[in-house]
């Protein structure tokens, strides 16, 4: 069976070429237990803060070793194409924090444009506020056994 392009795909619009190039990205992400062995858990909260409009509520999920080792996370604001990148601050953690547990703190701008009507468009100025949490493996184990 031949499977055809997603309408992503064939767009030449860039929020459509963005969002087509994150799902491939997600699909050829390996697992959290393959890329940082020694991490058991990865607890990733992210706030928000927007000058204009009122801040979107605020996101949390915890990661472990099964989960895929993906860490692009869209703006929540439903009109913007943007994104958030944690990757570079998570693989910097990970090795921090692969013999005790560790935490990351760190605020990003989201660099994505909004469409406010479809006649204009700005940048979006929404702050993303994050923390990482790494915990070990043997900690996880520990609390395991104990």
């Amino acid at each position: 069976m031949k499977l055809s392009p997603s309408k992503a795909a064939k767009s030449s619009k860039p929020r459509d070429i963005r969002q087509a190039q994150m799902q491939s990205d997600f699909a050829a992400a390996g697992a959290m237990r393959d890329r940082f062995p020694l991490l058991g858990e990865l607890q990733v909260t992210l706030a928000f803060a927007s000058a204009n409009d009122p801040s979107p509520s605020g996101q949390s999920f915890t990661l472990y070793p099964a989960a895929r080792a993906f860490f692009k996370y869209r703006c929540p604001c439903a009109d913007c194409d943007g994104m958030t990148d944690l990757g570079p601050a998570v693989k910097e953690l990970a090795a921090r924090a692969q013999k005790s547990a560790g935490q990351s703190t760190g605020q990003l701008l989201c660099q994505g444009t909004r469409l406010a009507n479809s006649a204009f468009s700005q940048s979006c100025t929404l702050k993303v506020n994050y923390e990482l949490r790494a915990v070990p493996q043997r900690d996880i184990e520990t609390r395991a056994a104990s």
